[in-house]
């Protein structure tokens, strides 16, 4: 009986470490796999939102879409700070700023003036920001800077842009991205 009896605890230890071992192996297969398709998705923000930064630079380089932009009444007085060498030009806190594309029409995903567009994770434009259908927005902003020796305000100041990336608050939560990773400062002029 006795035989029986550590035959019959050998057996159920057997059956006990087995099913533990089931257990541990299926709980590692779901967290790297769960942790598989956060890297993925990583890559895939990643890809998107360094697109999205690279067509702001490219906007903002192209002297077409530069004018145009400039030129834009609800862009304030950036234009005078530009081209108007009489002007003395405000040193202010940074303005919004909207982007034109090279053919004059408003770049949607750019308009920092209007706080609900942005662009979803497809790279297309979206009104719905923040939302899980919208989870990205670049506010972009001008500002002149006055040489360190001069007066401030100044006449030719340097203008620059800067674009700060925005994430929907439900995304942020779900997969921390450092947003200073896509910030954007760009001199302009």
């Amino acid at each position: 009986m006795n035989q029986r009896h550590e035959q019959g605890n050998m057996i159920m230890s057997l059956v006990l470490l087995m099913s533990f071992s089931i257990v541990t192996m299926s709980f590692i297969y779901t967290q790297n796999f769960q942790l598989r398709k956060i890297m993925d998705n990583k890559i895939l923000y990643d890809t998107t939102i360094k697109a999205q930064l690279e067509s702001i630079k490219a906007l903002l380089i192209s002297p077409n879409a530069l004018i145009k932009t400039m030129q834009l009444a609800e862009n304030g007085s950036l234009w005078r700070c530009v081209s108007d060498v009489e002007f003395l030009c405000p040193q202010t806190t940074p303005m919004d700023l909207m982007l034109l594309s090279d053919i004059g029409s408003v770049k949607e995903p750019f308009i920092s003036n209007q706080v609900n567009v942005g662009f979803s994770l497809e790279m297309k434009s979206c009104d719905t920001f923040p939302s899980a259908n919208c989870l990205f927005r670049y506010r972009l902003q001008w500002y002149s800077e006055c040489p360190p020796t001069g007066p401030s305000p100044c006449y030719a100041p340097d203008i620059y842009v800067k674009g700060d990336l925005l994430i929907s608050p439900q995304f942020g939560s779900a997969l921390p991205i450092n947003v200073a990773n896509y910030s954007l400062l760009m001199r302009i002029k």
